[in-house]
């Protein structure tokens, strides 16, 4: 990350700005345009966006080559736009390709970037959760191990659950409650939380949908169709001491909502609901319920991952642009 004399600012981990007249930055610009410039290499990150991908699927899944698919995806990981690793895979090692970066915006002209949207971040722990009601299967986990009572809501009260990693559960709901106090005095544009979550079945399935609604101030701003409990392959930070038979990672899902409405990875879910109906500023918290409601079409669980479990280092971000 640059510092702000070169004008380049990350928005949280993910979302990029960039500034044209600064002429430090046009060395970057330059490599993500090349990167951006082939059709393959949109269909690779359109491919990352739901799931992580070895070399060899995505060639799959694209009708090419191997060695096409390696060509394009050393493009995309040298403009930064995916990470990759070398894990174990069935035969030796593989590759495993990820999304990295969710917005990319280029500033055209010379309006100095501090002036334009602002955010601010917050990051939940996964096992700060204030509420909850929840049926098994269900389950708490760490670095370690099970936390508390395996199968049981008993477990959920343990004090261990603050360092959870891993929590799932068939039906019900948790609530986390984020702190309003930076919030009350400024007009919100946009408010958005990030995720990696999944179904949950008895071990893993890979096809096992689930539909987890999202609730913010006891609004419903999203249900997410979730295909699957992923476990075939092992998440890329999940403890190695942690069944290969159980789930391994998630899926990361942006829930956001602004004034057109409420959307799913930038997918419209609402236009009805929008950020005036959060009443954000007169509330003394936000409200973040994760449910899988008993009368779902698919009832199948949910599971949330915290930030050394899964694919991707984070908890539960909160971002509020203003």
């Amino acid at each position: 990350m640059t510092n702000d004399d070169n004008k380049e600012k990350i928005i949280g981990d993910r979302n990029r700005i960039f500034d044209i007249a600064n002429e430090e930055q046009y060395d970057t610009i330059i490599k993500i345009c090349k990167a951006l410039s082939v059709k393959e290499r949109l269909d690779i990150i359109k491919l990352l966006r739901t799931k992580s991908m070895s070399v060899v699927e995505i060639a799959n899944k694209l009708s090419i080559a191997v060695s096409s698919a390696a060509f394009h995806i050393k493009a995309l990981e040298d403009a930064d736009l995916i990470l990759t690793e070398v894990k174990p895979g069935m035969r030796g090692s593989m590759r495993l390709c990820s999304h990295n970066i969710e917005k990319i915006e280029m500033e055209l002209s010379s309006e100095y970037i501090k002036e334009k949207e602002q955010n601010i971040s917050m990051s939940m722990p996964i096992g700060l959760f204030y509420d909850f009601k929840v049926y098994p299967t269900c389950g708490m986990a760490d670095e370690e191990g099970i936390i508390g009572a395996y199968d049981s809501p008993k477990g959920f009260y343990d004090p261990k659950k603050i360092n959870a990693q891993l929590i799932w559960f068939h039906k019900g709901f948790i609530e986390y409650r984020f702190p309003n106090k930076d919030l009350a005095d400024i007009e919100i544009k946009t408010i958005s939380f990030t995720l990696e979550l999944c179904s949950e079945a008895p071990g893993y399935m890979e096809e096992w949908p689930s539909d987890i609604s999202v609730i913010v101030n006891k609004k419903l701003i999203g249900i997410y169709h979730s295909h699957g409990d992923y476990g075939e392959r092992r998440g890329l930070l999940t403890p190695s001491n942690w069944s290969s038979y159980s789930t391994q990672y998630g899926i990361l899902t942006t829930f956001s909502v602004n004034k057109s409405g409420c959307f799913i990875n930038g997918d419209l879910f609402d236009e009805n609901i929008t950020i005036d109906d959060l009443n954000i500023n007169n509330e003394d918290y936000i409200s973040f319920i994760i449910e899988v409601n008993e009368n779902a079409k698919h009832v199948g669980g949910v599971n949330i991952f915290g930030s050394k479990f899964g694919d991707y280092p984070q908890d539960i971000i909160m971002r509020a642009y203003y």
